[in-house]
């Protein structure tokens, strides 16, 4: 279980108090997370790639605060919408949230977090938003929720030792709904001994029509 209040964060290298605490919480099933992207075959490890969506809810409103979410599905479920690869899972009906109303967007939360690999979801408060301005309070969470889901990864991952060569060959996509992907905090990539190349950042415009993972992340952030 992950849940913590961030009351500052690193900007390039300058602390910044935060106007509120952000609260951020989630999951990860670490035996999923083995079952579906890391394997031992003849001592040596393989594995797919490891695709974090990622999208933000209430951007638009003038008042209130932002939630943002992130979320790891299992690897033959994360995958292009129209592929159908969510095709006879219990996430079936999952799209973009916008499409989707809001019986089955409640419907579809319990079902996200069950299935998903891992995910996590950030409250950005209004302080911060006014703080900040609205922009830079949703990439703020995006980099929060991405970064958390990365060091929870990571740090299973570098206490499992039989899994240990596995570290420097899994490749992270990091697929975020607009049009920018916020800057990650290199020095906590260094500190969990992720190198920066094998997080691959992509921005995709109207990502939760797209895209299964940024589809799940939608769900969780605007119930």
């Amino acid at each position: 279980m992950i849940d913590v209040n961030i009351n500052h964060i690193d900007v390039k290298g300058q602390y910044i108090q935060l106007a509120a605490p952000v609260h951020v919480y989630g999951h990860l099933d670490s035996t999923e997370l083995l079952t579906q992207y890391l394997t031992n075959d003849s001592q040596e490890a393989r594995h797919a790639i490891l695709q974090i969506g990622v999208d933000e809810a209430g951007r638009g409103p003038l008042l209130g605060s932002v939630n943002v979410a992130a979320a790891i599905l299992p690897s033959t479920w994360s995958g292009l919408i129209e592929e159908q690869p969510l095709k006879d899972t219990p996430l079936s009906i999952l799209t973009d949230s916008k499409k989707l109303s809001e019986k089955k967007r409640d419907v579809l939360y319990p079902l996200v977090q069950q299935h998903a690999v891992g995910y996590i979801i950030a409250d950005i408060p209004a302080a911060v938003i006014d703080q900040v301005n609205i922009l830079q309070a949703t990439m703020l969470g995006m980099r929060l929720c991405t970064e958390a889901l990365l060091e929870a990864v990571f740090k299973y991952l570098s206490k499992t030792k039989s899994l240990g060569t596995s570290l420097d060959k899994l490749q992270v996509e990091a697929l975020f709904d607009g049009n920018r992907c916020p800057e990650l905090n290199d020095a906590i990539l260094d500190e969990l001994g992720i190198s920066r190349s094998s997080v691959d950042c992509q921005a995709w415009v109207k990502g939760d029509a797209r895209h299964t993972s940024i589809a799940a992340a939608s769900i969780l952030a605007k119930v």
